[in-house]
């Protein structure tokens, strides 16, 4: 096989790994939902700084690294495999969040609907920066940043 070859076929093998997403609450093809995920983002960030939450604070890459991990970013991803459905309450939505973590979390006016990507991200994020202090210090996100593998909250 030539080097062109073995090039080429390890450049679509790279790029068919990193379109894959191997966390159990991504069912939907990967990458289907990838142009609306820095719309919701940007619409969460721009609620959450208007409800006073520094935009120092809201890193827009670690989100979407939360997002792309957590669900694929498939805003009706539900996780039927961890210890939460197993208690009843499935992880959902893009950051994978339970009902009494949405419900906690949420800001008013958008509570109502846990598949709702802006309000996922809104509770999801809310709960990262109160449970961890960081979006940084989320442990997937800071596994990565040490180059390692992403590790689920």
């Amino acid at each position: 096989m030539s080097r062109w070859a073995r090039a080429l076929g390890a450049a679509a093998v790279a790029v068919f790994a990193a379109s894959q997403v191997s966390h159990a609450a991504a069912p939907s093809a990967p990458g289907h939902h990838a142009g609306h995920v820095s719309t919701w983002i940007s619409a969460a960030v721009k609620v959450m700084k208007a409800d006073g939450t520094p935009v120092s604070v809201l890193n827009r890459a670690d989100i979407a690294l939360i997002i792309r991990n957590e669900s694929g970013g498939n805003p009706d991803a539900v996780n039927r495999s961890d210890a939460n459905a197993a208690a009843g309450d499935p992880s959902r939505g893009l950051t994978q969040t339970t009902s009494r973590t949405f419900s906690t979390y949420c800001l008013p006016g958008y509570c109502s609907d846990i598949t709702d990507p802006v309000s996922n991200i809104i509770a999801g994020v809310r709960y990262a920066l109160a449970r961890y202090g960081s979006l940084g210090r989320v442990p997937g996100v800071a596994a990565v940043r040490d180059g390692l593998p992403y590790v689920g909250y």
